[in-house]
């Protein structure tokens, strides 16, 4: 997917000229399919919460159905003298109406569960099926505008600042030195401390923004206690932690060498000492811009 966002715009302004025959119906139909998908999804996930709402209706009603047949059950044994006595009324309480009601809600919950699965599986083919369709959409847009000399392979200026898997584990803040998509797929980058160079496949480099708005951070660190990798403060390293302040826009006053109107968080690093006061690990204020999701 690496490129995509920037070939996408690239090819809105340059179909804006129809002279490419069928390139307007090819880019409609990409903008139609970008404009549906998100529509497919919030239907199939709204039968899901509902699905997910008679659920639990039905699982409270079993419990005290349940609960209510068990007291019964135990009412029923301690009048019974014999064992002849016992089993005759036990064989009477599991003919009853409330052993009934109780068996056909067990099995509208497991048809409700099977529902939820089949939705779930359609969502995920769905999904597939979009997503295919656009990465093919815009492989052959790609071609019609590269024919036209519309679009170029495009590049990452060096100096871009990125994060850097040097060794398996250990992430950097590293700049660009060298990339072009059409040359290769490997990065060259700078360590931002040590100045040592890394040639890298693009899977262990992370572009970074200079900066970032704040409706993208919230999008990307969306709950507390999401697992994050963080430039830990005055160094050039990325540590596991975990997202302890949601982003917000910082005033300036906050301790750190920040701008106002730059986008914050709170991290607390995996493996700090705990705060005698609070007997939790210290909450440190991060750039969101240097913070991200680890993929595994």
């Amino acid at each position: 997917m690496r490129g995509y966002n920037r070939i996408f715009f690239e090819m809105l302004a340059a179909t804006s000229d129809h002279d490419a025959p069928g390139s307007g119906s090819i880019l409609e139909e990409f903008v139609y399919s970008l404009d549906v998908f998100p529509v497919e999804i919030q239907r199939y996930t709204s039968l899901m919460r509902e699905l997910d709402g008679e659920c639990e209706l039905l699982k409270h009603k079993i419990k005290e159905l349940h609960a209510q047949y068990l007291q019964a059950g135990i009412k029923i044994t301690e009048k019974s003298k014999t064992v002849g006595d016992k089993e005759a009324a036990m064989k009477k309480l599991a003919n009853s109406s409330q052993y009934e009601k109780l068996t056909t809600m067990r099995a509208a919950l497991s048809q409700n569960i099977a529902e939820k699965v089949s939705i779930s599986d359609q969502l995920y083919d769905m999904s597939e099926q979009n997503l295919n369709r656009i990465r093919i959409d815009i492989t052959l847009l790609e071609s019609i505008l590269k024919k036209k000399g519309q679009i170029t392979d495009y590049d990452i200026p060096p100096g871009t600042f990125v994060a850097a898997e040097s060794k398996p584990g250990e992430w950097i803040l590293a700049t660009i030195k060298d990339f072009t998509s059409s040359s290769s797929d490997t990065f060259m980058v700078q360590d931002a401390d040590d100045h040592a160079l890394y040639s890298l496949p693009s899977s262990r480099v992370l572009v970074l923004p200079i900066e970032e708005p704040l409706t993208s951070a919230k999008h990307r660190l969306s709950s507390r206690g999401k697992k994050v990798m963080a430039l830990y403060p005055s160094t050039t390293t990325f540590y596991k932690g975990t997202l302890a302040v949601l982003p917000y826009i910082g005033t300036g006053l906050t301790a750190g060498d920040f701008s106002p109107g730059s986008s914050l968080c709170a991290v607390q690093f995996d493996g700090d000492d705990l705060d005698p006061k609070t007997g939790s690990p210290p909450k440190f204020i991060v750039l969101t811009c240097r913070v991200f999701v680890p993929i595994n």
